[in-house]
């Protein structure tokens, strides 16, 4: 755990080494749109079914599929991102969240690496996610801290965001707020959008589905969006044939109080 400003600050700074430049990526400055989904039955598997594989979260699994299909645009094995959280993760037993409503968005790096196996990736990615402090809360604040080598412009221009399950007839989370009303615009017409990549998903009706706005062309932004599917179902079924296999595998981020590699965590559970 980063415990003091310093560790955090240092943290922070080390996102933004070794991120590619993606501004060679763009093709010309209209706007391409791609939307996909899964069938009902594999988000049902992906949801409910093969998290314990590596005891991972979705986030985990939809950022490897990410980095993979990034991958496939420009080569790269390590990739930066932007991710967009809700931000009210309970940080600090102080803070009562419980008379408000809506998102206190969190933006924050995330630096993802691929490694020579689809387990080591997954694996990696998830303890990556897992060691992010306070869940990327305070990245903001240091950004613009006068102590801080880098700002909000330095983020990476490709932004996902999971927005979680949004089901018809269930309960939501006590902060949700849905509604057909009309609210009129969300974004001001003097904020430019300087993101090559936003991926915004979630599921409905059953269904994980994912919007994706890039920069990247008409023929390359389907291609990114069916390729991330692809990728996407390929770690599902390889979740499912490891817990076949395996069982449920732990890695280094479930033990925050032991210094403990990878490799010889696999050894022990081999």
């Amino acid at each position: 755990m980063l415990k003091t400003p310093l560790k955090r600050g240092l943290y922070w700074e080390s996102r933004f080494k070794g991120i590619p430049d993606y501004s060679q990526l763009v093709l010309g400055t209209s706007q391409s749109t791609f939307y996909f989904d899964l069938e009902e039955s594999t988000t049902r598997i992906l949801l409910q079914d093969i998290s314990t594989a590596y005891y991972t979260e979705i986030n985990d699994l939809l950022l490897t599929a990410l980095g993979y299909a990034l991958k496939d645009v420009n080569g790269l094995d390590i990739q930066g991102i932007t991710l967009e959280g809700h931000g009210r993760e309970p940080i600090d037993p102080a803070i009562d969240h419980s008379h408000t409503l809506g998102w206190f968005t969190s933006i924050f790096p995330v630096k993802l690496e691929l490694k020579d196996s689809l387990r080591g990736s997954i694996q990696f990615i998830k303890d990556t996610l897992h060691r992010v402090p306070n869940k990327g809360i305070g990245f903001g604040s240091f950004a613009v801290s006068g102590n801080s080598t880098c700002a909000f412009s330095d983020l990476a221009p490709i932004s996902f965001n999971y927005l979680g399950q949004f089901e018809v007839g269930e309960e939501l989370r006590d902060w949700d707020v849905i509604t057909s009303e009309d609210s009129g615009s969300q974004v001001d017409s003097l904020n430019t959008d300087h993101n090559i990549l936003n991926i915004n998903g979630g599921v409905q009706k059953g269904r994980l589905g994912f919007r994706i706005d890039s920069k990247l062309g008409t023929i390359a932004t389907e291609d990114f969006g069916k390729n991330f599917k692809r990728h996407l179902i390929s770690i599902i079924d390889h979740c499912k044939e490891s817990l076949a296999e395996s069982g449920s595998l732990y890695t280094s981020s479930d033990f925050e109080s032991v210094d403990l590699s990878q490799s010889l965590l696999d050894r022990l559970q081999s």
